[in-house]
């Protein structure tokens, strides 16, 4: 089914809420379908809804509570494609629900009374589409507008995404991932090279990840260092924040390895073409480099105190 209505809420009498946010899995990865999680002592699940993976987690009460964990929770999805290596991309926007200005009856006739028959509701206060992030009010009568697209794919058990969800929710500063502009964006740009169709576009994804990501520090500097290539800027950034780190023995090697890689995009995109297995070996071990880049930064940042006055 490629459009329909389905139940989009339990229209409970107790006031209650729950988290649900759509996930746009690349393709060949996949998610637990239906097993019950617990996600910062929150149930939750994740199931496909006509080949669409959601992401609910319900049992907040009240609506700001809610919102407030929504925004927790972009940045714990981030993480999970990072730690799972999955392109994984969502709405970072919540939308909205469509209320009713009076409940709207329904009639025997119409195409949504076997699904509001079988809630015991004779009314609906209104709807929603599918590939939103929402807040839902359980104690409404809610649908939800669906729209769907096949794919085929695989992915990691239900364990290791609950985890992996958890260890990102449970981080102090974990809402600065997100509010940081360059780290959200090269997040952003690292899922999107899982979606790209051509090793090229891969390619050029992952290096535009790593050039976001460069502090203006490092960006702007006079004498020597104005003279240095970009990508040469660019390797001695990575292999220092990977060397200070302890994520790599031989930070000189990462600079030369990381320099090549660039001097490989130069000719790619100045020339229009290169060699097809030296983009795809460039590809494999930018996929691991930006990783670990990103898991570095994303860790600094989540790990940070918030409440921490400045300099």
């Amino acid at each position: 089914m490629l459009f329909g209505w389905a139940i989009g809420s339990e229209g409970t009498r107790d006031v209650s809420y729950t988290v649900r946010l759509p996930l746009t899995l690349s393709p060949g990865s996949n998610l637990p379908d239906g097993k019950a999680l617990s996600v910062a002592g929150h149930d939750a699940t994740i199931r496909k809804e006509d080949f669409v993976h959601v992401l609910e987690v319900r049992g907040f009460a009240s609506e700001t509570a809610a919102h407030d964990f929504l925004c927790r929770l972009y940045p714990a999805c981030a993480w999970l494609g990072l730690t799972c290596r999955i392109g994984l991309m969502f709405p970072g926007v919540p939308g909205e629900i469509h209320y009713f200005e009076e409940p709207q009856a329904v009639s025997e006739k119409s195409d949504l009374f076997p699904l509001t028959s079988k809630k015991g509701w004779s009314a609906v206060d209104g709807d929603y589409y599918h590939d939103r992030a929402v807040v839902v009010p359980e104690h409404k009568r809610l649908m939800r507008w669906m729209m769907g697209r096949p794919h085929v794919s695989i992915g990691p058990p239900a364990d290791r995404a609950a985890s992996g969800l958890n260890e990102a929710i449970e981080l102090p500063n974990i809402k600065g991932v997100f509010e940081d502009a360059k780290l959200s964006l090269a997040l952003e740009l690292y899922s999107t090279s899982f979606f790209e169709r051509s090793t090229n576009a891969q390619f050029l994804t992952l290096i535009t990840a790593l050039e976001a990501l460069m502090p203006k520090s490092h960006q702007r500097r006079s004498g020597v260092r104005r003279l240095q290539s970009s990508g040469k800027r660019i390797a001695t950034y990575v292999a220092s924040l990977l060397h200070d780190e302890g994520a790599v023995p031989d930070a000189e090697g990462l600079v030369s390895e990381v320099t090549g890689l660039y001097r490989l995009r130069n000719k790619l995109v100045h020339e229009g073409a290169a060699d097809p297995g030296s983009i795809q070996e460039a590809k494999t071990r930018l996929l691991d480099v930006v990783r670990r880049v990103l898991l570095t930064l994303f860790l600094q940042v989540a790990r940070a105190d918030s409440n921490a006055s400045g300099p």
